[in-house]
């Protein structure tokens, strides 16, 4: 009776992905400029812009939609037509998109094939752009409130490149920390009143997160027997998830 609980230490890795199926925001489309659509899966796990990046790169060497460096004096080894990248001053993400031109610039060409390969594509009888396309959540993302589509026509007449600037803040983790609940807590100042302890996310991803609150933090227990004591894991949302790495340091004042 009358008995509180609080935290005096813990420590865990940061070890949640940002992007996976379970989080809904593995998955975006590219229509090439012969029309084919690509819809393309992201691999489970923790990515940074440049990492993203690369892997659009990755699918688009693997279906061969670039054009390749032939010149010896020119640094650029192929030339892809979407990219993705932060813009750190600003504090937003940039899809650039490329127009893909109706002759090959010099010291370029065709990616090379297999014998009997068919590439699949030529270049357009006019400038145009190729798409990607982004569902919500990859939207929320990269920081795009409306727009999917980049870019919406495809019609490249201009021969302008495009960079679509987000029009808010990216959001790379939707994690930002990490919640404890235990089965004995009566927490009267939380929405969960099973919760037990917040842990901000302060170590990067791979991380150890030494968390030792600065003041003792009594929390009541629910008058009660019991026989065991029971720890959850929650992200700030009250979502559960089982993190990659499931050690769990944890220093309990009762």
């Amino acid at each position: 009776r009358n008995a509180k609980i609080s935290v005096k230490n813990c420590a865990i890795h940061n070890s949640s992905y940002n992007i996976s199926e379970e989080l809904g925001n593995n998955t975006f489309s590219i229509i090439w400029i012969n029309g084919e659509r690509l819809d393309v899966t992201i691999p489970n796990g923790y990515y940074s812009f440049d990492d993203l990046n690369s892997f659009c790169q990755y699918v688009m060497t693997s279906k061969k939609w670039y054009i390749r460096n032939t010149s010896s004096s020119n640094p650029v080894q192929s030339q892809f037509f979407i990219s993705f990248k932060a813009n750190f001053i600003r504090y937003t993400t940039e899809i650039g998109i490329l127009y893909v031109p109706s002759e090959m610039p010099t010291g370029f060409a065709y990616p090379q094939t297999e014998t009997n390969e068919v590439l699949g594509w030529t270049l357009p009888t006019v400038p145009k752009y190729p798409q990607i396309i982004l569902p919500p959540k990859l939207m929320k993302l990269f920081g795009f409130k409306t727009m999917s589509t980049f870019p919406t026509n495809t019609n490249a007449s201009s021969k302008q490149n495009i960079t679509f600037v987000s029009d808010t803040y990216p959001v790379l983790n939707d994690t930002f920390s990490y919640v404890l609940s235990c089965n004995m807590v009566n927490n009267t100042y939380s929405a969960q009143s099973d919760a037990l302890h917040m842990i901000p996310l302060t170590a990067a991803y791979g991380g150890l997160i030494d968390n030792n609150p600065a003041t003792t933090n009594w929390l009541s227990i629910y008058e009660s027997q019991y026989t065991d004591l029971q720890v959850r894991l929650y992200n700030q949302d009250f979502k559960t998830f089982v993190p990659l790495d499931p050690e769990l340091s944890l220093t309990l004042i009762i």
